[in-house]
């Protein structure tokens, strides 16, 4: 099972959705999108020492037993004003811990599998360890059942198309007698 996090630079908000609606705009700014039309771009200072304290803690190297990564190329995954990496998960120790540290840091977290914004008083010390409280998504895809609007908004705010639209173009060059008929 693999958890998905995400960590940004933005301004305190209000809900879930304005939320993943400015997240998904510093993604795509950010170049963390493989077809995305920018490029990737190098992490911000503040990112980069959120991420480098979070690999003092947990190493990227897979046969660290602290490591609690889906993937060997953790610092990679910081572009721009985002961090989103892939843990095996969900593990409420770690992610309580990453929490915590963001926020140390002034940065916002989403839990982009259960949709939802893991704030400060999410956090919570239990027998000496830091967890993080309330439900968590961990099948490492979409959740189901979430009617957010905030990728779409994400693209209109950038100007991008609707992948939809893109997919259908892309099915029309890719049969030109589609378009035939």
């Amino acid at each position: 099972m693999i958890y998905r996090i995400a960590f940004w630079i933005g301004p305190e908000l209000a809900g879930t959705d304005s939320a993943c609606a400015d997240l998904h705009t510093a993604l795509h700014v950010a170049g963390q999108f493989i077809d995305g039309v920018h490029e990737p771009q190098p992490a911000v200072p503040r990112i980069a020492r959120f991420v480098e304290g979070v690999l003092e803690e947990f190493p990227e190297d897979g046969l660290d037993p602290r490591s609690p990564w889906k993937y060997g190329d953790v610092s990679e995954s910081a572009l721009g004003t985002t961090f989103v990496p892939v843990l095996y998960g969900p593990l409420r120790p770690v992610i309580g811990w990453l929490a915590r540290r963001a926020h140390e840091h002034g940065l916002r977290v989403f839990d982009l599998a259960a949709h939802r914004l893991l704030l400060p008083q999410d956090i919570i010390e239990e027998n000496g360890s830091v967890l993080i409280g309330g439900p968590l998504g961990g099948n490492g895809g979409s959740p189901e059942g979430v009617a957010c609007q905030g990728p779409e908004i994400a693209r209109e705010r950038l100007g991008l198309p609707d992948p939809a639209v893109l997919d259908d173009e892309l099915a029309d060059l890719a049969d030109p007698d589609a378009r035939a008929s």
